[in-house]
């Protein structure tokens, strides 16, 4: 059983906000690469560059974080018909001087990450592995980016402010479908925003909860289905979706009204 109701609810919604998480980085030279998921370098410390990424290494955890990028090293070196397949690939690992290989579980690249500048990047197709769980910033303002894939399984977990400005964003999910990840559990704040040409998005089963304005802007989206385990919407989290006709609320399998749950 559903219940739609008026986009104009969206708008009533409560002010929340997730902190996003600044993860500062220094360079280390670059040595050597190897094909796609994987990539092997000498480096110094916990900051590592190798196939055009710059790594941030948690001794402690074991975990990679993605902080940087290289667009003319990841051409000439890692996929070298980038200029006919403007395809980026995130690996799944990297491997330290000491030989431990490490799972990449994080992007948070912010402007000064992106080596070549964001505005020289031109791939349109971005493949996420499965060892990634969250993205606290990464690829806002990259015009040029029209899908996101994640791999089967994915961990995939939280975002936040990781796709806002792509203006021609088209799809995002598991393989070639609109479906996020079923481990999302948080939309964070203005992760969408701004992604003007996406038509359509399928919510995971999971999903916890969506953040101030995380479809912000989003022009070409017509309608949303909220999940029946959605606990919070927060701060007008549609705002300015001029062609939004209905925000569809699930309800629980039993039938039980679940729209008295939710934090406005």
């Amino acid at each position: 059983m559903r219940k739609v109701l008026a986009a104009a609810l969206c708008a009533a919604l409560l002010l929340g906000a997730v902190p996003a998480v600044a993860i500062s980085a220094s360079a280390a030279e670059t040595t050597t690469q190897t094909a796609q998921a994987t990539v092997q370098t000498e480096a110094s410390g916990e900051t590592l560059e190798s196939g055009g990424f710059t790594f941030n290494i948690h001794i402690y955890t074991g975990k990679a974080t993605i902080t940087g990028f290289n667009q003319s090293f990841y051409a000439a070196r890692v996929n070298t018909n980038y200029n006919t397949d403007h395809k980026l690939t995130i690996p799944a690992e990297v491997e330290t001087s000491s030989g431990e290989k490490v799972p990449v579980t994080d992007i948070n690249i912010y402007d000064n990450g992106w080596k070549d500048g964001k505005e020289s990047n031109t791939f349109t197709t971005v493949i996420i592995p499965k060892t990634v769980t969250e993205i606290l910033s990464g690829f806002q303002g990259s015009e040029t980016l029209e899908y996101v894939t994640f791999e089967e399984d994915s961990n995939f977990s939280q975002a936040e402010n990781a796709f806002q400005d792509c203006k021609n964003l088209k799809r995002i999910g598991i393989g070639n479908t609109d479906k996020l990840p079923n481990g999302l559990k948080h939309i964070g704040n203005s992760t969408f925003s701004g992604c003007s040409s996406l038509q359509s998005i399928t919510l995971p089963d999971e999903l916890k909860g969506i953040s101030s304005h995380a479809f912000q802007d989003c022009t070409s989206l017509k309608t949303i289905s909220i999940p029946a385990t959605v606990e919070y919407l927060y701060d007008s989290p549609f705002m300015g979706c001029t062609q939004l006709e209905s925000v569809i609320f699930e309800t629980y399998t039993n039938g039980e009204n679940r729209n008295r749950q939710i934090t406005r």
